[in-house]
């Protein structure tokens, strides 16, 4: 599958992200890769369901919205 994009958007700390699959996925079926700089920031993905993952940072930022590339691997 080619890579995706995910965006939290400005002053947000996260995104729900479709995945399309028929099933949810598991972590380890998600590969995700910042495209900028978080500024420190970590991040993480949880609540994984049928139809979406969430894709957190740690801290909202009010200087920009921070985009990730994702892949579904093994789905």
């Amino acid at each position: 599958m080619t890579e995706q994009v995910a965006t939290i958007l400005l002053g947000q700390v996260f995104v729900d992200v479709p995945h399309g699959l028929s099933s949810a996925p598991t972590v380890d079926d998600i590969a995700v890769m910042p495209h900028d700089n978080l500024g420190g920031r970590s991040w993480w993905i949880d609540t994984i369901g049928a139809a979406n993952f969430r894709l957190n940072i740690s801290s909202a930022d009010g200087g920009s919205a921070h985009e990730f590339g994702y892949r579904l691997l093994n789905c």
